[in-house]
């Protein structure tokens, strides 16, 4: 409805049929042009690609988070929605760093000392565990398409975030948010930089579209889903809000 009053234009972002590694399925202008029409800047642009999983990682992946989703599982990035009846459906998991201020005594104490703190799940043997086999497979090639494409968005992503020292596997991103047949509406978060999401399904797979907004909701791209193989959607995130509906990636 809010497209439709803006008229605003929804793009379709086929996924690959050759399956290319690292290939380019589509670009989309999300924001205003801040350079000339012809030539869009750095952070104007949301981009997908093909992504080539290793070779049964995607099954063992979903498998594995399982046990992690039982146990850490939160409902945090639906706290802007408390009527929603689907928020407690739209359950994730986060590793890695946050400085997200709070009243727990590890907030407390991080935010006194200026300093981000290692969030729950991540401390656990099963996060660990889950960060050194599955996201360290992925994350670092993620980190390398987005440099490529926004190397001056990630340089001050890598300065700002600190991540020689909080870096994850050796990249700029700071924070991994995993869930699964996760019904997440849209919502705004206070991060910084270039987010990237890998997007993929397994055998089965019903749905899963991926919808990003512009910033005043003018305009959207869909990006299938995919089967084994995967998509990875890289923006700026001051830029690019996601709204994400991914339906049983399990079949």
């Amino acid at each position: 409805m809010k497209l439709s009053k803006c008229h605003g234009t929804i793009h379709v972002v086929r996924r690959s049929l050759n399956d290319a590694p690292d290939e380019e399925l589509g670009r989309v202008r999300l924001v205003p042009a801040t350079d000339s029409p012809a030539r869009a800047a750095e952070l104007d642009l949301v981009r997908a690609f093909s992504f080539t999983l290793p070779h049964g990682w995607a099954r063992k992946a979903v498998c594995n988070y399982r046990p992690l989703h039982r146990q850490f599982g939160s409902a945090f990035h639906m706290r802007q929605h408390p009527t929603d009846e689907r928020r407690h459906q739209a359950v994730t998991v986060q590793l890695g760093w946050s400085a997200f201020e709070g009243s727990a005594e590890m907030q407390a104490e991080a935010s006194s000392m200026g300093v981000p703190y290692k969030l729950v799940a991540w401390e656990s043997t099963l996060g660990r565990r889950y960060m050194d086999t599955y996201v360290q497979a992925v994350l670092p090639r993620m980190w390398e398409i987005a440099r490529l494409h926004y190397p001056s968005a990630c340089a001050r992503m890598w300065d700002v975030g600190m991540a020689s020292l909080y870096g994850l596997c050796g990249t700029g991103f700071n924070k991994v948010t995993l869930a699964i047949n996760n019904p997440t509406l849209l919502h705004c978060d206070g991060n910084y930089g270039i987010t990237a999401q890998l997007v993929f399904g397994l055998p089965g797979c019903v749905g899963g579209t991926h919808a990003l907004f512009s910033t005043d909701l003018s305009s959207c791209v869909l990006i299938e889903h995919t089967e084994m193989n995967a998509t990875l959607i890289i923006g700026d995130y001051a830029s690019c809000k996601l709204a994400c509906k991914f339906c049983n990636p399990c079949g």
